[in-house]
């Protein structure tokens, strides 16, 4: 069962410890585990556990919560109501940090430290006296390499040394003297469709390509499909690129004798030009190779009108 609210009761006194799970069975076990260890992590249940046995204490579930990002907020209602009261185990009163506000007291720090000490160095170490082989070393090397390391952690001298010769050595890029097949680029990089200004709809494989054949950039290559607007400048200027197929602008007879860009209109010396794609505002009309659209240019013109007349004097 997952996502529930679980208690741990003693059926003596009926005190209890609360807590919260997305697997109850493991977290079961895990508490039984600690408790007949005497390691659980609260102190008061242990000495409840020890005092009167396992066959006094009944793992319960609750309450069953549906979605996993509520867990913590409905243990934490458990805890409001019950966490250091006289008839609740649990000595922590933030299910998302148990230890806030807690402090480990100097003696237990020295516990701590003194539990730690020598138990994985010389004969103790699980690897004393036994030869790794070179494959084992590499895969030790490959899982802990751009792994953080903990804050406060030294490396010896000898250490450096050694982790500079390899990062010299270039044995810390997996990459190192590879490259991808033609093949493989091809499986990775997006198809873009391209509309140009002539009305024709063309296929790439990949930024790069358009790059490498137009000069192109990725940076306007991705803008551009992103925005779904013509390019401005450049030698793709007006063209419109998109992740998904584009099918050709329909141009009506009337139009068919105007150039298809600004360029191709300066070009050729004409005052207007049509491209078949909406304008900014969404006009599908004549623009002027001097200006923006003539469906904007009225309503530019229509504004201007309106704001001459408020201005007039009243006779």
């Amino acid at each position: 069962m997952k996502n529930v609210i679980y208690k741990i009761r003693n059926i003596i006194n009926n005190k209890f410890y609360v807590g919260s799970t997305v697997n109850s069975r493991v977290r079961f076990q895990t508490h039984r585990r600690n408790l007949r260890a005497g390691k659980h992590q609260s102190p008061h249940m242990q000495a409840a556990w020890n005092k009167y046995g396992e066959d006094c204490f009944k793992f319960e579930i609750i309450e069953i919560v549906e979605c996993s990002e509520d867990l913590l907020a409905a243990e934490q209602k458990w805890l409001d109501e019950h966490a250091g009261k006289p008839h609740c185990y649990n000595w922590a009163t933030d299910a998302s940090a148990p230890m806030r506000g807690k402090k480990h007291t100097d003696y237990s720090k020295g516990k701590v430290s003194e539990n730690r000490k020598g138990k994985h160095s010389g004969e103790n170490h699980y690897r004393f006296g036994k030869e790794v082989s070179d494959e084992v070393r590499k895969k030790i090397g490959d899982s802990q390499r751009g792994v953080k390391k903990p804050e406060g952690r030294k490396i010896s001298e000898e250490g450096l040394a050694k982790i500079k010769v390899a990062a010299e050595a270039g044995h810390y890029s997996h990459w190192q003297g590879k490259t991808h097949s033609e093949q493989s680029k091809d499986k990775m990089s997006k198809t873009v469709y391209v509309l140009k200004p002539d009305n024709t709809v063309e296929t790439y494989i990949g930024f790069t390509r358009l790059r490498d054949e137009f000069g192109i950039s990725i940076a306007t290559s991705i803008r551009a499909c992103k925005s779904g607007k013509p390019v401005s400048t450049g030698i793709a200027a007006g063209w419109i690129m998109s992740y998904e197929e584009i099918k050709p602008n329909i141009i009506p007879d009337e139009y068919k004798e105007y150039p298809r860009s600004r360029s191709d209109a300066k070009q050729l010396g004409a005052k207007h030009y049509f491209t078949g794609t909406p304008c900014a505002n969404g006009h599908i009309a004549l623009r002027k190779t001097k200006g923006v659209c003539i469906e904007c240019a009225k309503i530019e013109g229509q504004k201007s009108n309106e704001k001459a007349k408020l201005k007039r004097p009243i006779k």
